[in-house]
């Protein structure tokens, strides 16, 4: 199972995001690398993205397979940029739940906190 856990601030853009485990063999090895692809796919771009954002500070790291955290520092000016690739990444993991909801789980957090407009 590959849990994404996303924190969204008071804007609803992304606080920060991790994501742990691989999808199970379950469903055979071809099948669970796919899924495992797509989220890591999906996730790591948006969070290559974000880094290539000067008005941004964020951290993160990949520190085992099967493990990634990104976690939004500041936001300068930047917050609408920041609010569209937060979308992407929601829907686009919520979908692969949706079409594989024993192989990925979605969990959203919201709080108060705002990191700029």
């Amino acid at each position: 199972m590959i849990t994404v856990r996303v924190r969204l601030d008071g804007d609803g853009c992304l606080s920060s995001v991790s994501v742990s485990g691989h999808a199970s063999a379950d469903q055979g090895s071809r099948t669970g690398n796919v899924v495992c692809a797509a989220v890591t796919g999906l996730v790591r771009s948006c969070a290559d993205a974000i880094a290539g954002r000067t008005a941004i500070t964020a951290t993160g790291a990949a520190p085992r397979p099967g493990e990634l955290r990104v976690d939004i520092v500041s936001c300068e000016d930047d917050g609408e940029w920041l609010r569209g690739v937060t979308d992407v990444m929601l829907c686009g993991v919520d979908r692969m739940t949706g079409e594989t909801p024993d192989e990925v789980r979605l969990i959203v957090e919201r709080t108060g906190v705002h990191h700029g407009a």
